[in-house]
């Protein structure tokens, strides 16, 4: 079954709904047909997307890992996620008391929500904040030709029946879910009679949801000033070493263990970048079937050598080799970029307590 593809934002405010207009005080047949459709469409939005959530969580996660070597920094693309699918369960498992033919089916969705509102919105606010990065880090896989077709290759082998090609065709659902919800509560309210015995807790519950998305918009708002405001003052106190307004601390033996350390991380990151270059190169030269060739030189016996050298080098001696290559070669220099991650950071971390003390130390005592 062809699904359309998600859109895949890197950044995002949840769209909040206008209040519904009231109904009138008698409703047709065919709302009260339109209120059962759509109480049962809250079920299956829930369902369907929990268990899309599962399929990118558990089956995706768990291949992926088995990678040799896994990607880089891939536990922070399903941050919060668990909590995400925890909290969705509990209301699927709540709302699942009742059918939705149930006359007391509305007022039990509605409990389900309202007594989930503070665990629904401590899980995807933290989740939600995290997105951006989540994007991010898919990015930064996409500029890794070889790693990024791994990732797509396990993806397509996981959910063989939805046309996926990225990790965040899942990671998104949580994002598009929460915004739902008042979408779905208000379809509900405005078919439903006012006559209704749980109207009246249909409609606190759908201005729950409403406000919130609004602090679930104001959390990230403000996780997300806070991030530039922490940026924006090493920054400036950089700009005023650079131009000598301020003296800056000198430490000539950690400055040339520093310059050493990026001249081998340059030495490092440009090995791999021409290994991956030569195997993409070699993985295009296999795929190239040239002895099948027929160049009406039959009988003549430099082409039977030809044949007989290249179907051997084709078919045994380089894909040998190759192997050899990834395992001996690749992965070791993977697992080495790996590491330099953790020296990168003490040399960030070593510059910010630097800035940190000389604010400390111009601050008036």
């Amino acid at each position: 079954m062809e699904v359309p593809r998600r859109p895949q934002p890197s950044s995002f405010t949840l769209p909040l709904p206008k209040p519904s207009s009231s109904s009138s005080a008698t409703m047709k047949e065919k709302d009260g047909d339109e209120t059962f459709s759509s109480e049962e469409d809250a079920n299956v939005f829930v369902d369907e997307t929990n268990t899309s959530t599962h399929v990118s969580t558990v089956t995706i996660r768990s291949n992926l890992n088995k990678l040799q070597p896994p990607p880089a920094g891939l536990d922070n693309m399903f941050l919060f996620i668990e909590e995400v699918m925890d909290v969705s369960s509990r209301l699927l498992i709540l709302m699942d008391q009742k059918q939705p033919e149930d006359p007391l089916y509305l007022q039990t969705l509605c409990e389900s929500f309202l007594s989930l509102s503070a665990d629904i919105e401590a899980s995807y606010k933290e989740y939600l904040s995290n997105y951006s990065n989540v994007t991010v880090l898919e990015n930064s896989f996409k500029q890794k030709e070889m790693l990024w077709d791994d990732i797509v290759r396990v993806i397509k082998a996981s959910a063989p029946e939805v046309n996926a090609t990225s990790l965040t065709f899942f990671l998104v659902m949580p994002v598009q879910r929460i915004a739902r919800y008042p979408l779905l509560l208000q379809t509900i309210q405005k078919h439903t009679d006012r006559q209704h015995p749980a109207y009246a807790l249909l409609e606190h519950t759908a201005h729950t949801s409403i406000a919130l998305n609004c602090r679930i918009n104001e959390y990230k708002r403000f996780r997300e000033v806070a991030q530039h405001r922490q940026e924006d003052r090493p920054l400036s106190q950089q700009i005023k070493h650079e131009t000598g307004i301020k003296p800056k601390l000198v430490d000539e033996e950690f400055d040339a263990l520093e310059g050493f350390f990026y001249v081998l991380e340059h030495g490092i990151l440009q090995l791999l970048e021409n290994v991956e270059t030569y195997l993409l190169h070699l993985k295009g030269f296999l795929s190239c079937r040239t002895e099948d060739f027929d160049l009406d030189l039959d009988g003549e016996k430099a082409l039977i050598c030809y044949k007989e050298i290249s179907t051997a080098l084709r078919q045994w001696i380089l894909p040998t080799f190759e192997k050899r290559m990834r395992k001996m070669i690749l992965a070791p220099l993977l697992s080495l970029k790996d590491l330099l991650l953790g020296p990168r950071n003490l040399i960030r971390k070593r510059l910010d307590k630097l800035l940190d003390y000389e604010m400390i130390e111009t601050k008036p005592r």
